[in-house]
Parts: C-alpha cells; structure tokens; sequence
C-alpha cells in the first residue's frame, strides 16, 4: 500500500520497495462513500500492493473477499506477484494504494486490460497536475475517473504526526459502463466530489458491505 509521497527522490533513496501503509481512517473513507456500490459490482476484491495488510485488513472486516498479494514479501497475503505482469484478475474489483511515480499509469491500463470491472486508487490529490502534465492530461482522456472523493484530512504514513500531504481516492466504475462523462467540447470529465471528513470515514468502521453478510 504505496502512496505517490512527497519528497520522491528522497524517500526512495530510504524507503526503496515504498512500504507506507494506509492508515484505517483513509480506507474507511472509500468505503463510506463506496461501499455499497463495490458491493454491487463484486464481494471480491483484488489488492495488489498488500504490504503487511492494513488496507486488506479493513476490507475484510467490511464483508469482503480479499485477495492480498505484493512485489515484496512482508508476511501478509501472497508475495512475489508483480501486478504489472500479472495475466489474469484475481477479483473483478482491485482497490490499492499504487506505488509511487509513473507506475500508477501503468497500474491503471494493466487492470483495464485485464478486465476489471472496478478501479479504485489512493494517490496525491494533484496526480493529474503533476510533472509531466501532458502526459497525465491524455491518461485522464483516455481513462477518465468516474469519481473522485478527496479527503478532508492528510494521512500520515510516516506516524510521527506531521503530514504534509493531501491526497484522493480516484474511482474508475467500469461496470456503470457507457461513454465517460463529457462536458464543453467533448472534453471528458469526473464526478468530483466534496471532501470525505474524518468523521465521515470513521463512521463507516464497523458497517458490513460485502456479500457475505
């Protein structure tokens, strides 16, 4: 579960394989605004950067079926699987924390390519105003978000209580279907909506959304 952080050369020079783990609240987020509609689309959820299973942990306890797995082998879910590479989906609906960088782009097309009928991904609330502006303008073309929820507090991967960086949940509804939303021009564009508060995410621990219930 790794966030697109601040300060990337620096943080990859110390925390290499890009161990920071979602803290609880942030995933509650997702779910309180999303929940239901996962649920709908499949009790079956795909997390293909796990670390040691905090995020998968929280799916879980909401009624979903995880498949946890990781690059890295940290003792939690299946290590050694490279998303990236991966030729088949493990669960219609893959929901992670993307490693940092140019990856996220390529986490996005891989699970389009392999099907998936639900996207969602925790990245830095400025992804599509990035380096490489153009760039990311033609990837929101092509795969335009169909919602966007910020949230209305920073996470703090590092738990030393100072973080510094605002961050959304960026959700691809594929299985909605149809042509993406277009504005002036033909432009495409996303739902975006007002921030999810903490209190908002908090409220959401303990609410069972999976299909097991």
């Amino acid at each position: 579960m790794t966030p697109l952080v601040a300060r990337g050369g620096s943080t990859l020079r110390t925390n290499p394989n890009q161990l920071h783990e979602t803290e609880e609240a942030g995933t509650l987020a997702l779910l309180a605004r999303e929940g239901r509609r996962m649920a709908h689309v499949s009790g079956d959820i795909w997390e293909p950067a796990c670390g040691r299973g905090r995020m998968s942990r929280v799916f879980s306890a909401a009624g979903f079926r995880v498949t946890s797995t990781d690059l890295v082998d940290r003792g939690f879910g299946k290590g050694g699987v490279d998303f990236l590479k991966a030729r088949r989906l493990r669960a219609p609906v893959v929901i992670t924390n993307p490693p940092y960088g140019e990856l996220v782009e390529s986490f996005i097309r891989h699970a389009r390519a392999l099907g998936a009928r639900y996207l969602a991904l925790l990245v830095k609330a400025d992804f599509f105003q990035a380096a490489g502006k153009a760039a990311r303008q033609r990837l929101f073309n092509e795969f335009p978000p169909s919602r966007i929820h910020p949230l209305g507090w920073r996470l703090d991967w590092t738990g030393q209580g100072r973080p510094v960086m605002n961050c959304v949940w960026l959700v691809w509804d594929w299985v909605a279907g149809g042509e993406p939303f277009t504005g002036q021009g033909g432009r495409p564009y996303a739902q975006h909506y007002a921030a999810v508060s903490k209190d908002e995410a908090v409220a959401a621990h303990g609410v069972r959304f999976g299909r097991d219930t």
